[in-house]
């Protein structure tokens, strides 16, 4: 009886490196091959219509790797490399994020730019994909900005606004007339205004700060009042 001890097992592949390649990137093949009893099995590249990895044209390149060992064992791979521009564009607010607006003042809105690492000017769209600011309301809103380049990369940015009152409120009042032992009422005939709030939000927030009136002598008093506004 011939007993044969024969090496029966193909070479295995090592597939590394990303299938997408960014253009003008430099790059190499990390596809490798190894075996379990022959310590260096041949490979074997067979490029397809496109010929090997150019990094400096936008193309697809096939390949078909066979790998054989030295009892002739053989295993073959396909990959598909794209070379293409894979970064997204960048997109220039050319504000700062956050936007502080004056409520009740017209808003204009800074128009975003836009810059990319392989397209040119005018092979990147850049449009406002969102907006809720409203000018006359006081809040926190926002503008969304999307751009996208000639290969389907995409980002986004987004600008908050804030709509806020910054203005203090006024208020005065008339002298007040009174006889000696007559409760005063200190808020007769007071009068508030404000940019934004009406008189009826700022009447009930007026505070008494201090006051010297001393109904039981005659005299020339004072009393000190505030407002403070909901902003």
């Amino acid at each position: 009886r011939d007993i044969c001890v024969v090496d029966t097992i193909a070479p295995f592949f090592t597939a590394g490196g990303d299938d997408k390649i960014q253009i003008a990137s430099v790059w190499f093949d990390q596809t490798t091959v190894e075996d379990g009893y022959d310590n260096n099995p041949m490979l074997i590249k067979n490029w397809g219509f496109n010929g090997p990895v150019n990094t400096l044209l936008k193309r697809t390149y096939p390949v078909v790797y066979t790998a054989k060992d030295s009892t002739g064992n053989s295993a073959t791979l396909s990959r598909n490399y794209v070379v293409d521009d894979y970064i997204a564009p960048t997109i220039i607010l050319n504000t700062f994020e956050v936007v502080n607006h004056k409520v009740r003042t017209v808003y204009n809105s800074i128009a975003p730019s836009v810059t990319d690492n392989y397209y040119g000017p005018g092979q990147v769209s850049l449009v406002k994909i969102f907006d809720n600011v409203n000018e006359n309301i006081v809040g926190v809103y926002t503008e969304v900005y999307e751009a996208i380049d000639g290969s389907g990369n995409t980002s986004q940015r987004t600008r908050t606004v804030k709509v806020e009152d910054k203005v203090a409120p006024s208020i005065w009042g008339e002298i007040i007339h009174g006889c000696v032992g007559e409760n005063i009422w200190p808020m007769w005939g007071l009068s508030t205004s404000d940019n934004y709030y009406s008189p009826s939000d700022l009447k009930p927030l007026v505070e008494i700060v201090s006051q010297n009136v001393n109904i039981w002598e005659e005299g020339v008093y004072n009393i000190t009042y505030r407002v403070t506004d909901p902003s």
